[in-house]
């Protein structure tokens, strides 16, 4: 029997008949705290945790979280306290106690509820994904949209912020003063691509994607494991063990677009997917998570293991994939390291909850960052449950 460890190369999973790779070895995680939870920290992210778990339970197939109108957003501050936007004169503090089990939070009053972010949000995600305006995309040179709950605004990112491109951008997408613009460069969707490999038939256009292995599931009775949309490319494709001709599975379900760019694998008799984290000696929980701004988030994929605190939340990163342009949005902007070939490496809590896989890479304020696509969006999309 051979075991998956998460998050391999997707076209270089490490296997092993070694017993320490069982689930009966989940239960020795030791907690995060050496790496990234110190001092006031470690309340605060509890707080934050207990908070987003609040408006998660209410989710359901067709709202995956709810808010309530005077909620403007949450953030783990650079003094490692947790601060709660609220919209309104008569919002009871009380609430929040009950919601993040605890009172060592700071509340403060914004403009924008984070429904009305969440909107504008939806309203450019609506427009950038639709085939029909991907010319006037191409033409603002847009490249991603998200929230920032600390500046309660929008941040909107485009290669050319001139006053004439903002115009435009105002004119043809939406304009609105909940929107702060920003300069960056083009996002790069993370899968490595390598011509001449011995399953291109597998593939579009005669060449190989390299990925990451995301995180195990079940989907109609079948075990398998989530890996990127955009490196499997086609439903019914061959997974392939390391850069070899052993195929250990086969694409059943995928969606590349809306807030999924994710592929469910089963896998062939005689493979299995074990829940220890790559390059770590941690392992994986079968529930899911969703953090906040200032929260941290760490990803292991085939060449990275790195950690960096969330920057934006529900963030539409948009880019070409295979000479096409393609949005996807619902995603999460943090601070890590990540390179072609980390596509669909595990994203996952300081608790080793699963937050999703990621995604892309780029740069804000010449700092590197990850994109993730949320394990929630892609379990309701696809049917599929973690184990």
């Amino acid at each position: 029997m051979f075991f998956l460890i998460l998050a391999a190369g997707m076209m270089a999973v490490s296997c092993t008949s070694d017993p320490l790779l069982d689930d009966t070895q989940s239960g020795i995680n030791t907690p995060l705290d050496t790496r990234s939870i110190k001092g006031d920290y470690a309340n605060a992210n509890q707080l934050a945790s207990n908070l987003m778990a609040s408006f998660r339970n209410k989710v359901s197939r067709t709202s995956m979280v709810a808010y309530p109108d005077y909620y403007g957003g949450a953030y783990i501050n650079d003094n490692d306290s947790l601060v709660i936007l609220t919209v309104g004169e008569n919002t009871d503090k009380s609430e929040f106690v009950q919601r993040c089990k605890g009172d060592g939070f700071k509340t403060l009053k914004c403009k924008y509820s984070f429904n009305e972010l969440n909107g504008v949000v939806e309203q450019i995600t609506s427009f950038v994904s639709n085939e029909e305006n991907q010319s006037e995309v191409l033409d603002v040179q847009f490249n991603g949209a998200g929230i920032s709950n600390s500046e309660n605004k929008v941040i909107v990112q485009l290669s050319d912020i001139s006053d004439t491109n903002i115009a435009k951008f105002k004119a043809k997408i939406v304009d609105s003063p909940a929107i702060r613009f920003e300069k960056s460069e083009p996002l790069q969707f993370h899968s490595e691509i390598k011509p001449g490999s011995p399953i291109a038939n597998g593939f579009i256009g005669g060449v190989n994607s390299y990925g990451s292995v995301g995180y195990r599931a079940r989907y109609n009775g079948m075990d398998g494991v989530v890996v990127s949309g955009h490196v499997m490319k086609n439903q019914g494709a061959d997974l392939y063990l390391g850069e070899t001709t052993t195929v250990i599975g086969r694409c059943q379900r995928l969606q590349i677009g809306g807030k999924v760019d994710a592929a469910f694998c089963s896998l062939n008799s005689g493979y299995t997917c074990g829940t220890m984290i790559y390059n770590t000696m941690y392992y994986l929980n079968s529930t899911t998570d969703y953090l906040t701004e200032g929260q941290t988030a760490h990803m292991s994929g085939k060449y990275n293991t790195s950690s960096g605190k969330v920057a934006m939340v529900n963030y539409t990163a948009s880019g070409q994939m295979s000479g096409m342009q393609v949005s996807i949005g619902g995603c999460t902007v943090a601070y890590y390291n990540s390179q072609g070939g980390d596509s669909g490496g595990i994203v996952y809590s300081d608790d080793y909850d699963i937050l999703g896989i990621h995604e892309a890479g780029g740069k804000i304020n010449n700092k590197n960052v990850g994109v993730y696509v949320l394990a929630d969006n892609i379990n309701n999309a696809l049917f599929l449950t973690p184990y």
